[in-house]
């Protein structure tokens, strides 16, 4: 018997209006390993009102909600203290999933991921990492910025503002990482850590970490597990 497998099974909450798409939902994740669909439910209101297990991850269709996304914003920011989210989407657009990650996601998935990148973002989310899906991060890359995300270019003379150091700092804050373990990855102090972290913030102009997130994401940051800075 393999270590994973004799862990408790994770446990989702499907949050999706449309009755199909929960049911097909919560097919594909019985079907997976080490993960039990706990409940299915049509809103987040709904969930927020009823007696979820804990621990728990919530997945939760937003495309649903999108004529009324301010207040499923909202929605997102309060439910967080029950369960952490993953959101599911069709949707590309990088300002959206800016707002999205600010307002308490940890994780953004597109409807075209394949199922084991879908439960890769639940097991994340559960352990507190920040996760976006592959489609998600090209389309992310790919756009200019504007309407909140900030220019590129002047992100790039921002980036070259920060010391080496800050930069292994934001690398490992992007990839999930708590300060405690980037301290023992970097062998540093958590203290020195906080410091370069608030400094690095501070130059890039970044006010919380699914902004450093995203910043790292459009720069390239992300993917190398040492924190050497690519290329």
């Amino acid at each position: 018997m393999s270590p994973r497998s004799t862990l408790p099974p994770l446990r989702v909450i499907v949050v999706a209006r449309d009755p199909i798409l929960r049911a097909g939902l919560e097919s594909l994740l019985a079907s997976q390993p080490g993960v039990r669909v706990s409940a299915t439910l049509e809103s987040l209101s709904v969930a927020k009102r009823t007696d979820l297990p804990s621990p728990a991850v919530c997945l939760i269709d937003i495309d649903d909600a999108l004529p009324a996304y301010p207040a499923i914003l909202g929605e997102l920011a309060r439910f967080t203290t029950v369960a952490p989210i993953v959101a599911l989407t069709a949707h590309r657009d990088a300002v959206a999933l800016h707002e999205v990650l600010t307002h308490g996601a940890c994780a953004c998935v597109s409807k075209d991921s394949l199922l084991e990148e879908l439960v890769a973002a639940l097991h994340s989310a559960a352990a507190g990492r920040l996760f976006l899906s592959e489609t998600l991060t090209r389309a992310i890359v790919a756009q200019d910025g504007g309407g909140g995300i900030g220019n590129l270019r002047e992100e790039e003379l921002m980036l070259g503002r920060i010391t080496a150091r800050e930069r292994e700092v934001l690398q490992r804050i992007a990839q999930g990482l708590s300060n405690k373990v980037s301290a023992r990855d970097l062998g540093l102090s958590v203290k020195t850590v906080e410091k370069h972290r608030s400094n690095m913030m501070r130059k890039l102009k970044l006010h919380n970490t699914a902004a450093v997130t995203m910043f790292a994401l459009r720069h390239g940051l992300v993917g190398d597990p040492d924190g050497r800075t690519p290329g």
